[in-house]
């Protein structure tokens, strides 16, 4: 149902975050960006991490709709592993962040079950 919840609402969220463009990827902008937005972790290394999966799982070609799940995993709801992931993309690996843009925009469908391999 997450998953579901996390298709409808990329569009919505991506258009409403505005980060300031990085210089270059940076788990602290990651962490400061996420305190711009609101999102609570009790962790920091525990978030920064979530951060750098959701970087490997969107390299590994997954889904923008899934490649947030360890967010998912870690206990946020829909709409903060939404603001998750693409911050994440945004600080951490700029080179998915064309990624994220594409599937808001549609030109990556969504998908109706996870994969099965490769995900984290």
């Amino acid at each position: 149902m997450v998953f579901k919840k996390m298709s409808t609402a990329f569009a919505a969220i991506t258009a409403a975050v505005v980060f300031a463009a990085p210089a270059e990827a940076d788990q602290w902008d990651f962490v400061n960006g996420l305190d711009e937005q609101g999102i609570y972790y009790e962790d920091i290394s525990e978030i920064i991490d979530v951060g750098k999966r959701i970087c490997s799982n969107l390299r590994q070609q997954i889904s923008p709709q899934y490649a947030g799940s360890p967010a998912v995993s870690a206990g946020y709801v829909a709409k903060e592993t939404v603001i998750i992931t693409y911050a994440a993309a945004h600080f951490m690996c700029p080179d998915q962040l064309q990624t994220i843009y594409d599937y808001r925009d549609g030109k990556i469908p969504t998908q109706s079950t996870p994969p099965t391999r490769g995900y984290s």
